[in-house]
């Protein structure tokens, strides 16, 4: 019986590792960018919707601005995500990949409080 030399296993292992890494940076980058298209298309959404309660005078100037204050919070958190998603993309330094994960923690309640508080000004128009 023949058997292959340990440098030959221990090769195969690290090329398997390596494969595996490869893997899952690529699948990190494919999921951050789908998160980002994600919230971006909710935050349209949720400012035109926005737009069409003021456009029928539904919400007051004080509603309004309450609400472009929230979503230029949200804008801010969500650019400085998606530049560091951009340097995790040039450098893919775990650094870069923390502050990407950081930038994505801080904008997500953002627009979780900018969508409650649009369905909460939509409920006041059905009468609920």
């Amino acid at each position: 019986m023949f058997r292959k030399p340990i440098s030959t296993r221990i090769i195969a292992c690290i090329m398997l590792m390596m494969f595996m890494t490869v893997i899952a940076c690529a699948t990190f980058k494919r999921n951050s960018y789908r998160s980002l298209a994600t919230a971006g298309e909710t935050y349209d959404a949720t400012m035109k919707s926005a737009g069409e309660l003021y456009f029928k005078e539904i919400i007051n100037d004080e509603q309004k601005n309450k609400i472009i204050f929230i979503a230029k919070k949200y804008k801010a958190s969500y650019d400085l995500a998606v530049d560091a998603l951009d340097a995790y993309n040039e450098t893919e330094s775990v650094e870069a990949k923390d502050r990407y994960m950081k930038a994505f923690a801080e904008f997500t309640p953002v627009l979780q409080e900018l969508i409650e508080l649009v369905q909460e000004f939509k409920k006041s128009d059905k009468g609920v």
